[in-house]
């Protein structure tokens, strides 16, 4: 077996145990770590335990099954605390300062039956021990993790299972809502943290996906359900220029063009009701306000940042109006607009919006009608 020492542990604050040059970069382990996270937080929720002993719970040893190499500040646990055939076991502390080695000491399990979480202590230490099995790692496309990748697996985890445990609280990851106005979380979280060390020291997790630094440097660790259905608003207004690009990773630009592609192109239909009755709406949906953020910002007098919610609905209507008023006067307009509108299908449109690649002339032609109506007066 191959262990390699690891001289800190989490348990100061999330970001305490990360000491490897270059950590924190997602392209630097390329592994989607997000459903991952997901289950072993479940799983944490169920133990109840380190919600209890937060201040000292820390991850302190990250053990590969199949390439038995492991590391943490302590050894792999004794056998008897793990689940047979796992490919990923975890063992957190939950009390003061854990041993630097278990080699020969026998545990003592809280648990009658052989599970796949484990509480039990030796020498008066309580520990956590989580084992993942083989057929959930092959689900996630995790199974054939590297050695290599050991020293960002180990910080990773060890980052988000502290932070969940000490900043959140709670075994609800999903949340119903925006937590506050778009507004306020846009000030509070956007650009306040430019590291993901001051985001993971003082913001719980189902947060971060508001500030820009965690889709430049943590973005594999995204979990969907830590944001509320429509969460593409933001994106649209405040993310999707600034850090949508290739170095996000796999996972997080898939939920950009599964989720909020499907956000936009709702909206864009939207506006296809409208136009086909030249009526505004009693009241604007977020779709929409998302649709008309990616086309006119920049192009408009006005902006869509720093708005509440209700501000949004009023601006937007403005601009809609001034749409809708040039598709009444002009037929032409009308008729170019319908035709730019469905050239394509509304998900290649709305993809082709967020990517920026606008050569197909169907989103570039949009693009024009939009942007020369909502710049006319009445």
């Amino acid at each position: 077996m191959m262990h390699f020492q690891v001289p800190v542990t989490f348990k100061l604050n999330p970001y305490a145990g990360i000491y490897h040059e270059g950590v924190g970069k997602s392209r630097a382990i390329d592994l989607e770590l997000g459903p991952l996270l997901q289950m072993l937080l479940g799983f944490i929720s169920d133990a109840r335990l380190p919600f209890v002993k937060y201040q000292n719970f820390t991850l302190i040893n990250t053990y590969l099954c199949d390439s038995d190499a492991d590391i943490g500040y302590s050894t792999v646990p004794p056998d008897a605390t793990m689940f047979p055939a796992s490919a990923l076991v975890l063992t957190f502390c939950l009390t003061s300062k854990p041993a630097k080695s278990f080699a020969g000491l026998q545990p003592v399990l809280s648990q009658g039956k052989i599970t796949r979480t484990k509480i039990w202590s030796c020498n008066s230490q309580q520990y956590l021990t989580v084992s993942l099995p083989k057929l959930d790692l092959d689900r996630f496309g995790l199974r054939n993790i590297r050695i290599e990748s050991l020293y960002n697996l180990h910080n990773q985890i060890g980052c988000v299972t502290k932070n969940f445990v000490a900043l959140e609280r709670t075994s609800i990851l999903k949340p119903r809502d925006f937590p506050q106005e778009v507004d306020t979380l846009s000030y509070q979280l956007m650009n306040k943290y430019a590291t993901i060390q001051g985001l993971a020291n003082n913001i719980g997790l189902m947060s971060w996906p508001y500030a820009k630094c965690f889709w430049s440097t943590y973005s594999n660790t995204f979990i969907e359900d830590t944001v509320p259905d429509s969460f593409p608003l933001y994106w649209c207004i405040y993310l999707n220029s600034r850090v949508y690009s290739m170095d996000m990773s796999v996972g997080a630009q898939a939920y950009v063009q599964q989720r909020v592609v499907d956000f936009v192109a709702k909206g864009l239909t939207q506006l296809q009701v409208c136009l086909g009755s030249t009526l505004q709406p009693y009241e604007i949906k977020d779709e929409l306000i998302a649709f008309l953020a990616i086309t006119l910002e920049g192009y408009i007098k006005d902006t869509f940042e720093g708005l509440s919610r209700s501000s949004l609905q009023v601006m937007s209507g403005t601009y809609l109006g001034r749409i809708l008023y040039a598709a009444q006067q002009v037929p032409e307009y009308k008729q170019e607009l319908s035709m730019a509108l469905t050239g394509m299908g509304t998900r290649p449109l709305a993809s082709s919006l967020l990517d920026g690649a606008l050569s197909s002339s169907p989103a570039a032609k949009l693009l024009d009608l939009l942007r020369g109506a909502a710049g006319e007066t009445p």
